[in-house]
């Protein structure tokens, strides 16, 4: 007898339920006893599942839509039939949080990085600004920073 984890039991029952639905068979065929889901669990697994346990998973399914119950007997529902199964909505959540992470960090990251942007922008403008007041103020100066040293070479 193997210890297999609650998602595992969940995904078994559920694609035993998806296996046995059939779409031709009217309704009362394709009801399942909840008998034949402990049977296929003991197969697969080997492992007996008791009807607590069982209930359980019928509960759960039953809470998330995936299943409806009618006196003992359950059959899937159109969401039940094309879910993914719970370990695989598992990994996913699992990535879509590694990203969400990762966009944190990136967002954090780029913020730090616009500051010193902004700051470094801020400064250069004061620079100009300060540039600006001096020619003003000593016109003579006010081509020096036009004048290259490859323009005085050229002319010469």
């Amino acid at each position: 007898m193997e210890n297999i984890s609650s998602l595992k039991k969940l995904d078994t029952v559920l694609d035993y339920l998806r296996k046995t639905e059939n779409l031709e068979q009217n309704e009362s065929d394709a009801l399942i006893n909840r008998a034949d889901v402990a049977n296929y669990l003991y197969s697969k697994f080997d492992y007996k599942i008791t009807h607590r346990e069982l209930s359980r998973i019928f509960v759960k399914l039953t809470n998330d839509g995936y299943m409806d119950t009618i006196i003992g007997d359950c059959y899937l529902t159109h969401e039940g039939y094309w879910f993914h199964g719970y370990i695989k909505q598992k990994e996913i959540d699992d990535l879509n949080q590694a990203i969400s992470i990762q966009k944190e960090k990136r967002t954090a990251r780029n913020e730090i990085w616009l500051t010193y942007g902004t700051w470094f922008a801020g400064f250069a403008a004061l620079l100009l600004l300060l540039w600006q007041v001096f020619l003003w103020y000593f016109p003579t100066h006010a081509d020096y920073p036009y004048i290259w040293i490859w323009e005085r070479i050229i002319h010469k």
